[in-house]
């Protein structure tokens, strides 16, 4: 479990061994967050997802792009692994929400890393 505080996270380093997709991640704190920020890693037809928030995102909800999708309310969690059943091409929404309600989406179009290539 992570806990997320303002001062947390603004750089996320990814390690991943070609073992089993085992996953290494580390989260270096060194600043105020008020962006999110992700990273995605896919290997084989398993993606894992980082989502760093905000302090006043309550719950996401990831739709994976293969109609099923995963959802987390506070704490929450900031790797999200999701393996696809097919070789295809599919485009990750995150769909956050925080404290006072607003609902905030993010797709491919602001996140590049969210357009994933499973190859089977």
């Amino acid at each position: 479990m992570v806990v997320i505080m303002k001062t947390l996270l603004a750089i996320v380093i990814l390690f991943f061994t070609s073992t089993a997709c085992a996953q290494c991640f580390k989260l270096v704190e060194t600043q105020c967050l008020d962006d999110p920020i992700f990273a995605t890693k896919v290997i084989g037809n398993t993606v894992a997802l980082v989502a760093v928030m905000p302090e006043d995102v309550e719950s996401v909800s990831i739709f994976w792009g293969d109609r099923l999708r995963t959802e987390a309310a506070i704490p929450l969690p900031s790797i999200y692994v999701h393996t696809y059943e097919n070789s295809f091409v599919h485009s990750i929404r995150l769909q956050s929400i925080n404290t006072n309600g607003s609902v905030v989406n993010y797709t491919r179009d602001e996140v590049p890393d969210f357009l994933v290539s499973i190859e089977n």
